[in-house]
């Protein structure tokens, strides 16, 4: 299999599937970034405007910081009443 040296998601892809109530699918991202990153990848999350050119926001390259942000997006999703990801 061909090695992916990183993963880029668009923040506002996640936060707009977590709205419309996709857990399964930001899930299931974490669960291909994870992959990523055990073959040395590395999953980077970038913001944009209209205007402007993609901004990254943060990289992550172990297991345990995908970990640690699924853990942050799940404290989200409780104060929001929602469910988490799983």
């Amino acid at each position: 299999m061909e090695k992916i040296e990183s993963l880029i998601i668009n923040i506002i892809n996640v936060e707009d599937t977590l709205k419309l109530g996709g857990n399964e699918v930001v899930a299931e991202m974490i669960e291909i970034a994870k992959t990523v990153v055990k073959k040395g990848g590395k999953l980077i999350i970038h913001g944009e405007c209209e205007d402007d050119a993609p901004e990254i926001l943060v990289e992550f390259t172990t297991v345990e910081e995908l970990e640690n942000w699924k853990n942050i997006l799940n404290a989200a999703q409780a104060k929001l009443d929602r469910d988490p990801i799983i």
